[in-house]
């Protein structure tokens, strides 16, 4: 056992020591008085007097340490002079006696021999006390199920009895088993009931009493915040009584440790250290060794783990000199590992070996105890059912032989009356045992060995045949044949029952339910019989359950209040969604899911509807048990009965968290979506439906052009402040894109030559949903083209770029938008019938998505600058090892998805003459592309060195130092026809890697690009099946360009 272990360990045991005390002290209070009783009833006889002196002694509670040899005179005084009654209270006292020694089975067999004379006296509460106490013997035994059923017997006879006060004891007590059988769902049931009969007897004290068995029961729960309120309003009650007796000052110690308990958990240190101090001193003021043992041993626990190493020593010494005074080897044994675990944690060495021999010691000795122990609690437990056989036995026979004897006589008496009144009377009852069957509405049958006596108009009715009819007819032929076996033992038996069957009718067969008893007929015991069709009943009833399970099974939450707006009903959705089960908020208001983010007018309108008649329908933001915020939407409908009174309100209910945060996540993107558009120059991206409504449009062109930037969003195809003509056009465009076709054109917008594509959006099942509109100003493209006529080679390089412009909006732009843009329709649509799990997979197809579109844009952007010649070009010093970690580091996550590693190598100087920004994008494509290339679990290697003037790979007329970076993957490699096409931007090169991740080959056109720019070369080599290498080099000084 570790030291964590003990705090789990210990609390049964502590509980078991509560339920002792509190169970056993009762009777033991009783103790006393049963024996002044004795005493006064044994004044008169010679023998007493040496009894009477001790009357006062008993007044005083000043018990002999042995009363056993006074405790048996006055059992032969009561076997000479007594009653059965007095047996009973003398028997019962040498049980409790004994008990209180452990000597289970000597406690058992006098508890038995008292509940016997009890039983003889008809003693009703002496029976109900004296098993009380047997119970109590099983309980400290282990035997729960045992105590349990002697618990439940004896709540019945305080019930028939009309003890209040016997009646909460019972039902604690009840309660006690299940919290000893690790049950506190049904211990907390048990006390609640407890709880609830002695608020009736107005007692306070008593109601403090069950609170603290409640408290324990929320601790074992791990509702700490609720157990630490009722033990506080517990202590607060019993700390006001003037006068504590020792069952309160042992209440008082349990609900003090509970706190303690309660405070730790939640991690209320200050609360649980007094709370601690205080059980202990308490158990100390009422000289409870075990008590203080136990909470000396949790005190020690608690301060350890605190970090208060002096304080906890100390009750670590208390512990180990109890355990040993008063021989609880048990925790004698936790004490002495305790405080091994202390040394070994303060390293107080020198003392260690002493208490590892005496925890090895403890050992051996708690071994050999719980053998002799187990031997001995089952040899009690037989003695017990032998000894409680046994007084059964005894009871039945005196029972029987009185009851034979007033049946005897009661009969004789009876007899002589129906002798002289049976003649007389017997014609006239037949006639008026007709007339009353008759009347009623229930067929009624006398019948005798299978044949039919007499039957009333009602059965006739029910079989639908006549009275003539009847007469040919036996019982068996009225019934189905597999119920006749089931029939037959109640008839032949003539004894009483009552089932359901089938009667067997003219038309279908009926529903009955079917009440026999026998009954004296013309001198003859026979069977009469009641039947009643229940045809309309079952159904009903089983529409009520139909109904039932269907909202107990509902995939909605449904909640009924009354008028007052107490909770009467949840079903199980409501406990999945809110955490409260159904006990918890039955009798509780909506407001236990009240999160504090709704005002009090938002609540007061919500009831000024519903109370007025009509239904309220919104949503609640609201709190869950364990704390969560999620949301609802709640339709709440008033139930009115005939008289059009409210006399309930029903609230169907759906958690619509996910959903919310759904439309949290769509706006996000979509906002993250324009915010990428909005950096396009000289561009507009128009997205609609196929009714040619625009649902998002964005683009600095629209504003250049005299659009508000989503002024067009909602409305339909064209453009209001242009010519018909040109609407016309562009409605026939986006007609033809989902016809698959591309169609383009120039149009004039605000002087300003703009190019339009319409572009199909195309999904995986080849479906088109949406179309996309590409509008770019030329404006400036057709000027240059007109000053560059003669250049016919720049002329195609800028096709070629416009071309691999419109390439990638069109094809490679789609994928990301048809996966956030499908999901969310399907979200939008089918959100009710997804399932959780569809749904967050859904959403992460939708981020996955986006994150592609914010890559493929953001190189768009890099690319889009270094066209246009916006991007800034800064060349200096720089050193390589800084973009190569900084690249690393962003591509880490994206490596360890596949498994592959990085490996590292450097010759020589690192420094180049070279922008840090283009270099650290050239670095972070190349590492890119060799992950996405290369197999799983395989490695990507980056090294630099140093070449001087004259080495293969510089150009000839080279004067200063290069720096090569060599990237070498080990994946699919490159075909030789296509590595001349890798740099080129007229030439489309597109390989889907390992994972198949999607490309567009802008990456490395952006590296040639950049390197170039920087005075280096870009080349690759390659070998297919088995890796590339990717190679530049830059210079180390600055060059002439």
């Amino acid at each position: 056992m570790n030291l964590n272990r003990y705090i789990s360990y210990k609390t049964p045991l502590l509980l078991m020591l509560i339920s002792l005390l509190l169970s056993i002290t009762l009777p033991a209070e009783c103790m006393a008085s049963s024996w002044l009783g004795v005493l006064s009833r044994s004044t008169h006889d010679p023998d007493s007097a040496k009894l009477k002196m001790l009357r006062d002694q008993f007044k005083k509670r000043a018990y002999p340490d042995d009363p056993t040899a006074i405790l048996f005179q006055i059992l032969e005084w009561e076997k000479k002079h007594g009653s059965l009654e007095g047996l009973g209270h003398i028997n019962n006292d040498l049980g409790v006696y004994y008990q209180s020694k452990e000597q289970y089975s000597l406690a058992l067999k006098y508890l038995m021999e008292g509940y016997r004379f009890f039983q003889e006296a008809g003693s009703i509460k002496g029976q109900a006390y004296s098993l009380s106490d047997i119970a109590n013997t099983f309980f400290a035994q282990g035997f729960y199920e045992m105590a349990s059923h002697d618990y439940q017997k004896q709540l019945k006879m305080f019930i028939s009895a009309k003890d209040t006060h016997g009646t909460a004891l019972a039902m604690n007590n009840i309660g006690l088993t299940f919290q000893a059988r690790e049950q506190p769902d049904s211990a907390l049931v048990w006390f609640n009931r407890a709880l609830k009969v002695r608020k009736t007897m107005s007692d306070p004290y008593l109601i403090a009493h069950s609170k603290i068995y409640i408290g324990q029961a929320y601790i074992s729960l791990k509702d700490y915040a609720r157990a630490e309120e009722v033990t506080r309003e517990a202590l607060f009650v019993m700390n006001n009584k003037k006068k504590h007796d020792r069952y309160d000052s042992t209440l008082v110690c349990a609900a003090l440790f509970n706190l303690g308990v309660a405070a730790e958990s939640s991690g209320k240190i200050e609360v649980a250290t007094r709370s601690y101090e205080a059980s202990y001193a308490q158990y100390e003021k009422c000289r409870s060794k075990r008590g203080m043992l136990l909470a000396s041993m949790r005190l020690a626990k608690f301060l350890h783990n605190a970090g208060a190493y002096e304080k906890a020593e100390k009750y670590m010494n208390i512990s180990l000199k109890l355990g040993k005074k008063i021989n609880l080897i048990e925790e004698y044994y936790e004490s002495v590992q305790l405080k091994c675990q202390w040394l070994i944690n303060a390293s107080h060495n020198d003392s260690l070996a002493y208490y590892n021999e005496e925890l090895r010691s403890a050992t051996d000795t708690l071994i050999n105890s719980f053998k002799s122990n187990r031997t001995e609690e089952v040899r009690s437990a037989l003695d017990a059912l032998q000894i409680e056989y046994q007084t059964n036995k005894t009871i039945e026979k005196a029972s029987n032989r009185l009851r034979i004897l007033i049946i005897i006589s009661i009969s004789a008496f009876v007899a002589l009356i129906l002798i002289y009144l049976l003649y007389r009377y017997e014609k006239r009852s037949e006639r008026h045992f007709r007339e009353l069957s008759n009347s009623t509405f229930e067929g009624i049958i006398i019948h005798l060995n299978g044949r039919i006596l007499m039957a009333n108009q009602s059965f006739r009715n029910l079989l639908g045949i006549t009275e003539a009819e009847l007469n040919t007819k036996r019982i068996s032929d009225c019934f189905p044949e597999d119920d006749l076996t089931r029939l037959s033992l109640v008839f032949n038996e003539k004894t009483e029952g009552e089932f359901q069957t089938s009667l067997l009718c003219t038309g279908d067969p009926v529903q009955v339910e079917i009440l026999n008893r026998p009954m004296q007929f013309k001198g003859r015991t026979v069977n009469i019989t009641a039947i009643r069709d229940i045809t309309r009943l079952k159904k009903v009833v089983q529409e009520n359950i139909l109904l039932r399970t269907a909202v107990e099974q509902n995939a909605v939450v449904v909640v009924m209040t009354d008028v007052a707006g107490v909770i009467t009903y949840v079903n199980q959705k409501f406990t999945q969604i809110s955490g409260y089960t159904s006990d918890e908020a039955i009798g509780q208001k909506p407001a236990i899911l009240k999160s504090g983010r709704h005002n009090e007018t938002f609540y007061k309108n919500l009831w000024r509807t519903i109370s007025g008649g009509e239904p309220w329908k919104g949503e609640f933001l609201n709190r869950r048990k364990n704390g969560e915020l999620y949301w609802e939407n709640a339709l709440i409908t008033p139930v009115k009965n005939s008289d059009n009174q409210i006399t309930q309100y029903i609230a169907i209910k759906e958690d619509i968290t996910l959903q919310k945060q759904t439309e949290t996540e769509l706006q996000r993107r979509k906002n993250m979506y324009r915010e990428l558009v909005r950096q396009l120059p000289q561009t507009a991206v128009l997205l609609y439906d196929r009714s040619k409504k625009y649902i998002l449009t964005e683009g600095p062109l629209l504003s250049e052009m005299g659009f508000q930037t989503m002024s067009l969003e909602g409305k339909f195809s064209g453009f209001p402040i242009h010519s018909e003509e040109d609407n016309r056009t562009i409605t026939d465009m986006m007609n033809k894109s989902f016809e698959g076709h591309h169609p383009m054109a120039e149009i004039t917008f605000a002087n300003r030559l703009c190019q339009i594509q319409a572009v199909p959006v195309i999904e995986p099942n080849q479906e088109i949903t949406l179309g996309m509109l590409v509008i770019r100003d030329i404006s400036e493209e057709r000027e240059s083209q007109r000053m560059l006529i003669d250049s016919e080679s720049q002329l195609r390089d800028l096709n070629a770029t416009k071309d691999k412009f419109f390439s990638i909006l069109a094809h490679d732009l789609k994928n990301p938008f048809n996966i956030i843009l499908g999901y969310a329709d399907i979200l939008s649509h089918d959100y009710d019938e997804l399932s959780d799990t569809i749904k967050k997979e859904y959403i992460g197809q939708i981020e996955i998505g986006a994150q592609s579109a914010f890559r493929l844009l953001n190189n768009l952007l890099e690319w889009a600058r270094s066209q246009t010649g916006s991007l800034q070009f800064d060349p200096q010093p720089i050193d390589i090892n800084i973009p190569i970690t900084n690249s690393l580091q962003v591509i880490a996550p994206q490596a360890q998805a596949k498994g592959i590693k990085f490996e590292t190598s450097q010759q020589g100087n690192s420094w180049v003459f070279a922008d840090l920004n283009m270099v650290r994008t050239v670095i972070r494509n190349l590492l890119t592309n060799a992950i996405k290339f290369s197999y799983p679990g395989s490695i990507v290697a980056l090294t630099t060195e140093i070449l001087e003037p004259g080495h293969p790979d510089l150009a000839d007329n080279a004067t200063t130092n290069y720096l090569k970076v060599t990237v070498e993957d080990h994946g699919t490699g490159i075909i030789t026809s296509d590595l001349a096409k890798l740099f080129k931007t007229g030439e489309k090169v597109k390989t889907e890697g390992t994972a198949n991740e999607a490309g567009t080959g802008l990456g490395l056109i952006l590296c040639h690009e950049f390197i170039t720019r920087n005075n280096g070369r870009i080349w690759a080599t390659s070998r297919q099946g088995e890796g590339s290498q990717f190679m530049f080099i830059l210079p180390t000084t600055q060059v002439n360009s």
